[in-house]
């Protein structure tokens, strides 16, 4: 074996004698692979294949019992040994797209050596499937073979802790995805061609279309049905992540449903010519195509836009313009960059910091960005830990990121962003109906709720309908998410509620049944859906909390009655990063037995005494004096469940000089009472059992996650830690209160 690989480098030699004995080693001999280019090396070397073979069996003997039945097929060819008669039952438990690319694999295989065999037996598989089956599985294009090393490495990295054994997590799902690697690695180089071949056989396709938009080019694909004779409407979608395939199963996917599908890349992407500026001229662009469609023979001059996050930023930046062919949007878990990301009410935010490298390094996307998470967490706690000023994040990485800078010198909600959507009047010009599709556990919840708010605010007869469930930004069905089992009716299609809608608003067929009122939300844990006339409504019978400081077996009392002239003291050592603050905010997991961070000032309600119901946003007001001219708050909500487990149901961070007003910043007078008013919270819908309490955690936002407010009253990006050597000294006041959205539980139906 050594001899067999004299000539490779030296750090790879290391590596093979490293992997061989693995299985025999002491549990902590480690796994010496440091990065994806040493890896792409050593996955087909004679001396991995034996090691992971090894793997394999001993998984297989191991741990037989508690292996499904795609997974022992998956390990079976690991090992080397031939599959079982069942070769179906690769389908069990996996999306119909990996399943098919494993029966094209193992089919091919079969005669690896006769000409163009592999494309024959693709054809032969894809023959038999309708267009919406074949649509579905083409979603194996979207595999990422970057993004699959990644996740390799990850998990070979992750036995260098651990004892490699058949009872190992890590060596299950290490063994498990490298046999998804080696099919997709075999298939994906030629399949893509296939099935871009085998949708202009079964669509009108035109992939290469440049529309002028005036001062620009936009690249879009286009599909229509070859057997339709008259003029339909066009669901279009306007988005940065320029993906060719993934742009084409979405366009087909609108013709299965009678609509002409029409994806448009942002400006800059794809084909375009022009450069990729994210978030400016999405608006304009998409309501010049817009008017290009209407144009068009084969349109009946009716447009309906959908789709989520950045896509559903660009359908409210459409309908600023108002062009007379948008007849509808209906925009899921849509983004606003000035109240999402980078922005959370005035404070940034570190997550996605990657994210203009992902879609502006080339024309499509550089998956090499999102490929290693690791790499950007480890950027932000050495940015953390240093104290530097955030402005220097790029400068840490060694990379330069100009939009970082860009979007750091509009902290408040200027005419920058203004001019990207709607903003103000604007609002009022909406005269479409929309159909909003939010998660509670989506990061940008509040991004909705801001836009649901102005369109109502400046049209109060908006015909704005939200629907809300347990969901998270991809709007997915994840179950359970996040550790929570989701109740049976939240499971709903997405797709067909978006097409109905379409139906509904540009072919006079009836509203979805789902839709009984303008406002639609999934209680959770009552397994019903439930309704109002807007969240308006819902919030008409809050309850009042007053914060004070009567202790209680979990911090301090929420109580009804406000108290007089109390205060809670707390003390934050800004300057401090060996601690953080607020690290418990974000909701991973959904239910946990106990908070792990232990800094804030927790508040707790009297038990409820019989079933209630939380549907809302959380709002209040603060009052806080502090020694400084600013401070980043940190607001929690739980449900304390009646067996002491806790249960997520919203956060909000914000800063305070800018709590009243989001475009002025107004700092605080050391020494004063300040009163900040919040109600930038996520929307929540839950069943709180009889027994249950209210538990809410009020911190100071201090952590890798977001900007240190160092609370100078200067630029918060330039602060350092040595900005900060003065402890932050806070005395909350007892007239601060939280209103909440709290009900008595009526039976679901009931009026």
């Amino acid at each position: 074996m050594q001899r067999h690989h004299i000539y490779l480098p030296y750090w790879l030699l290391l590596v093979l004698l490293h992997i061989c004995p693995i299985l025999n080693a002491a549990p902590q001999q480690h796994l010496e692979v440091q990065n994806k280019q040493q890896l792409a090396q050593v996955l087909n070397s004679p001396a991995f294949i034996q090691w992971q073979q090894q793997l394999a069996t001993e998984l297989l003997s191991g741990q037989k019992g508690s292996l499904s039945t795609e997974e022992q097929q998956k390990l079976r060819l690991l090992s080397g040994q031939r599959l079982s008669a069942d070769i179906d039952a690769l389908a069990t438990g996996q999306p119909a797209w990996s399943a098919f690319a494993y029966q094209v694999y193992l089919a091919a295989r079969q005669h690896p050596k006769e000409h163009d065999h592999w494309h024959n037996v693709f054809k032969q598989h894809v023959a038999a499937l309708s267009d919406n089956e074949f649509i579905h599985i083409s979603r194996l294009s979207g595999y990422d073979l970057d993004m699959g090393l990644s996740r390799l490495l990850y998990l070979l990295q992750n036995m260098q802790t651990e004892t490699v054994s058949p009872h190992s997590r890590t060596a299950r799902a290490l063994a498990t995805e490298l046999q998804d690697f080696y099919v997709y690695q075999a298939l994906l180089p030629q399949a893509k061609t296939w099935l871009k071949d085998e949708y202009k056989r079964r669509f009108w396709v035109q992939d290469n279309l440049l529309i002028d938009t005036g001062d620009a080019k936009v690249s879009a694909i286009l599909v229509r049905s070859r057997q339709w004779k008259k003029a339909m409407p066009t669901a279009m979608q306007m988005s940065i992540y320029s993906d060719e395939m993934a742009n084409l199963r979405e366009a087909a996917t609108a013709v299965t449903y009678g609509y002409v599908g029409l994806i448009v890349d942002s400006r800059g992407k794809g084909l375009s010519p022009n450069s990729i500026v994210p978030y400016q001229f999405d608006g304009q662009d998409a309501a010049a195509v817009i008017s290009w469609v209407t144009r068009q023979p084969w349109s009946d001059q009716q447009v309906g836009m959908y789709g989520g996050s950045y896509l559903g930023f660009t359908q409210w930046a459409a309908a600023k313009y108002m062009p007379s062919g948008l007849k509808t949007i209906v925009p899921f878990v849509p983004n606003n960059p000035a109240q999402g990301l980078p922005y959370e009410n005035n404070v940034y935010i570190t997550a996605n910091y990657q994210w203009p490298f992902y879609v502006t390094n080339n024309k499509r996307l550089d998956n090499s960005q999102y490929a290693d998470p690791g790499k950007w967490r480890s950027l932000m706690n050495q940015w953390y830990s240093s104290g530097k000023a955030f402005a220097e994040l790029d400068k840490l990485a060694g990379q330069a990121n100009p939009w970082l800078h860009k979007w750091l010198a509009h902290p408040g909600y200027d005419e920058y962003w203004q001019a990207m959507q709607p903003h103000g009047e604007d609002f009022a010009n909406i005269n479409i109906p929309v159909l909003s599709l939010n998660g509670y556990y989506d990061d940008g919840n509040f991004s909705a709720l801001y836009y649901y708010h102005e369109h109502l605010k400046y049209r109060p007869d908006a015909e704005h309908y939200w629907l809300i469930g347990p969901y998270d930004h991809t709007f997915s069905l994840s179950d359970p998410l996040r550790g929570y089992s989701l109740d049976k009716v939240a499971h709903i299609d997405r797709n067909k509620l978006t097409f109905g809608w379409f139906d509904y608003v540009m072919k006079a067929a009836p509203r979805p049944a789902l839709l009984k009122d303008k406002i639609t939300y999934q209680l959770m844990g009552d397994n019903s859906w439930r309704y109002a006339s807007s969240l308006a409504a819902l919030h008409e019978s809050s309850t009042r909390y007053y914060l004070s400081n009567q202790q209680t077996d979990k911090g301090f009392l929420l109580s009804e009655q406000q108290a007089t002239q109390q205060t809670l003291q707390q003390q934050v050592d800004l300057a401090d990063r060996t601690s953080s603050n607020n690290t418990d905010a974000y909701p991973w997991p959904i239910i946990r037995d106990q908070l792990d961070d232990q800094t804030g000032l927790l508040f707790v309600s009297p038990p409820f005494t019989q079933d209630m119901q939380i549907a809302g946003s959380f709002s209040g007001e603060l009052v806080v004096t502090i020694n400084k001219h600013d401070v980043d708050y940190g607001l929690t909500f739980y449900q304390q469940m009646p067996d002491g487990r806790l249960f997520h149901l919203s956060y909000s961070i914000g800063r305070a000089s800018y709590a009243k007003d989001r475009q002025h910043r107004q700092l605080l007078t050391p020494g004063k009472p300040a009163h900040i008013p919040f109600s930038q919270t996520r929307m929540t819908g839950r069943k709180l059992a009889k027994g249950s309490r209210l538990l809410v955690v009020l911190n100071v936002n201090k952590n890798a996650s977001a900007q240190v407010n160092m609370g100078t009253g200067q630029d918060v990006s330039l602060e350092t830690a040595e900005d900060g050597k003065q402890p932050l000294q806070l005395q909350w006041h007892s007239q601060s209160y939280i209103d909440v959205p709290l009900q008595t539980l009526a039976p679901a139906g009931a009026p």
